[in-house]
């Protein structure tokens, strides 16, 4: 059992790492483009961008909207100034487009924009230099530690099988002999 425990449990592993950084932002960036379509739609169907750039505004102006994890992918704007994405939620790409890049989207729709002022929740840029620093050393380290993986991964694989498989071959030598 011992040579298929481990390819088995390092396959879950490295299918987990793709998902996590491969499938689920190319899901939420599918998810951005569906915001700006739905915003489209929205001033197509009603001919008043005036009232969605509104709504948005208030949002922007007022802070996040206080949503449940479940209904989130279904809002307007994102639910927190993290972004929980709700079902669609975990991932490293926010599922939600910036509001503002949304309202001056609407503008170029045709909506009368009016100026904002938008509380951010920016790192000062030090922490955000941190950030970006221990992101990258956490990175190389999660790519050795991937290697070294994969390579005792295959050890203990081979440790398992090639000796049995060996005594069957010598066995099987002398049987023909």
């Amino acid at each position: 059992m011992m040579p298929l425990m481990g390819p088995v449990i390092l396959s879950g592993f490295l299918t987990g790492l793709v998902s996590t950084f491969l499938l689920k932002p190319l899901v939420s960036f599918a998810w951005r483009r569906r915001k700006y379509m739905a915003d489209a739609a929205a001033v197509r169907l009603t001919r008043d961008p005036d009232t969605l750039a509104q709504a948005l505004r208030k949002i922007i102006v007022q802070g996040w909207t206080q949503l449940n994890a479940w209904t989130v992918h279904m809002a307007i704007a994102q639910s927190g100034p993290l972004g929980a994405g709700g079902l669609l939620g975990g991932s490293i790409v926010s599922i939600f487009p910036s509001t503002v890049r949304r309202y001056q989207a609407l503008g170029r729709l045709g909506a009368t924009l009016l100026p904002i002022t938008e509380k951010r929740p920016w790192l000062p840029l030090p922490a955000a230099v941190l950030v970006g620093v221990l992101g990258t050393i956490a990175g190389g380290l999660m790519v050795v530690a991937v290697g070294l993986l994969m390579y005792l991964s295959a050890a203990i694989s081979m440790l398992f099988t090639v000796p049995p498989l060996a005594l069957v071959h010598l066995l099987l030598r002398w049987i023909g002999h």
